[in-house]
């Protein structure tokens, strides 16, 4: 496979910073339109379409994984098409459930998410962001400007959430565009076994990443300030951090096919590097600008003095998750997945732990001390694990 990974990354980027800026244009919009209790709601919504989607049973990258490495046609072809198979059916039997215990609304588009997914994954696996990022200008328009302007003419959260169903039924029928022909009879025994096995090592660590940004808007979900507190926080970390993921989705089919050449290992550590002292220097800036800002953002004094509160702690936690998502990454294209797996279910565990430990006492903020420490604990085992992958002789 050969592609440009500088263009792929720059792609990404671009496509993230769109919809940070078209996110923190519309938040406020959307707060003051839906109301805070709705609002809440809606977060949730989307929260339970993140974790039900999660459970794809490492399905995004196993394919990625496979096409990439692979130079066989025909093998493609069964790769794509079992894909396909375990796609459906799992879009499927979520999507019943979330039916009959959630709402009509969102298991449609967790339907359709699924299927999203796995044509993606052909784009993805070939370098074609420019078609990957078509998904998140469609999607995520609609999740911000389409949401904000739907919400200040007067509709509430199951119009916008028909909205996204309907981006996403788009963006299924552009990516279908130049996907080769394949068909369920396609199906090999082999090909499904091979994404299995490689995507539940990839499961436990996705899912537990899901149940970790989720989970506080379950234990909040009748409390909507407090909801709404937190999503606005881990909103802002998880764009401030987006920058880094997309270069990790646009290193993964690169770090596959090119583990053990020295530029690979150069471009990790340079980039880890320049990660921290840019995340460092961001968390000081915050320090003298940070309130004035929020409060320019959201205009309203109850939320942004309890949201700068929260930040002054989350923020270090944002400096230390920066540094996660290309290490996690070299683990998986060097097929130690179940690695970057554990260590994402020990770092839940310590926070869960701290979390409930201190939620009596702190409210919200429990939030903030359980994933700052268990990051504190959990970053420098990942790393160390990470550097000795990419050392010369340890691969």
């Amino acid at each position: 496979m050969s592609y440009s990974l500088r263009r792929a990354s720059i792609l990404n980027i671009s496509s993230y910073l769109y919809l940070f800026v078209a996110s923190l244009a519309t938040t406020p919009t959307l707060i003051k339109s839906l109301g805070l209790s709705a609002f809440s709601t809606y977060v949730l919504s989307l929260g339970v379409l993140a974790l039900t989607t999660s459970l794809d049973l490492g399905l995004s990258r196993s394919v990625v994984y496979y096409l990439a490495k692979s130079n066989n046609n025909e093998e493609k072809k069964t790769i794509f098409a079992s894909s396909l198979l375990i796609h459906l059916l799992l879009g499927f039997s979520l999507a019943v459930a979330v039916l009959f215990w959630y709402s009509r609304y969102l298991s449609l588009l967790i339907f359709l998410t699924f299927i999203v997914s796995h044509y993606q994954a052909n784009h993805e696996s070939n370098g074609n962001f420019s078609m990957v990022n078509l998904r998140s200008f469609i999607i995520g328009t609609t999740n911000t400007l389409g949401a904000a302007y739907l919400a200040s003419l007067g509709y509430g959260v199951n119009i916008i959430l028909i909205s996204l169903s309907l981006a996403t039924l788009l963006t299924i029928i552009i990516l279908t565009i130049n996907v080769p022909r394949y068909s369920l009879r396609d199906v090999s025994r082999t090909s499904l076994k091979l994404l299995l096995i490689y995507g539940l090592k990839l499961q436990l660590g996705k899912f537990v990443n899901s149940v970790q940004s989720q989970y506080p808007k379950l234990i909040f979900a009748s409390v909507p300030l407090a909801i709404t507190i937190y999503s606005l926080a881990s909103s802002l970390i998880a764009k401030a951090a987006g920058a880094v993921t997309q270069i990790a989705i646009a290193f993964f089919p690169y770090s596959i096919t090119s583990s053990n050449d020295s530029k690979h290992r150069r471009y990790y550590v340079y980039t880890q590097i320049s990660l921290f002292l840019l995340g460092l220097i961001t968390i000081i800036t915050y320090s003298y600008y940070g309130e004035s800002m929020l409060y320019w953002w959201l205009r309203d004094e109850s939320i942004v003095s309890q949201l700068h509160a929260f930040l002054l702690t989350y923020r270090y936690y944002g400096l230390l998750l920066v540094l996660t998502p290309l290490a996690s990454t070299i683990l998986d294209s060097h097929n130690r997945s179940a690695t970057s797996s554990l260590y994402a279910l020990y770092a839940l565990l310590i926070e869960v732990s701290v979390v409930f430990y201190t939620l009596p006492r702190y409210g919200v903020l429990s939030i903030a001390y359980g994933s700052l420490v268990s990051l504190l604990i959990m970053v420098p085992v990942l790393l160390y694990t990470t550097q000795k992958s990419v050392s010369p002789g340890d691969n």
